[in-house]
């Protein structure tokens, strides 16, 4: 991983994985400005974000899970946080009807 953590995943890994607000209309930069105002400090966020991601983007992952929010990983650098799907839920095997033949 080149150590890159976008100002974009910085913003939003502070609104899903630490639930903090920010008015969608501005930019990234301003988000963080926003943040910052709020006394959080933002290197600890990146280096959250980068310690959790650093190791899985070396080998190619494109995509890491943690603190219930996936972090996208693209060309090494981490671009973007989006919350992790819920889990699919299937039928067990016994709740399935074979087809009558």
């Amino acid at each position: 991983m080149s150590g890159l953590v976008t100002m974009h995943a910085v913003r939003r890994y502070a609104e899903r994985a630490m639930h903090i607000s920010i008015h969608e209309d501005l930019s990234d930069q301003g988000a963080l400005a926003a943040i910052a105002d709020q006394g959080i400090d933002l290197n600890t966020i990146r280096e959250r974000i980068r310690s959790k991601c650093a190791i899985p983007a070396q080998m190619g992952a494109c995509a890491v899970h943690f603190d219930g929010v996936k972090a996208v990983i693209k060309d090494g650098s981490v671009v973007s946080i989006i919350f992790k799907r819920p889990p699919v839920m299937r039928p067990s095997l016994n709740e399935w009807s074979l087809p009558n033949f």
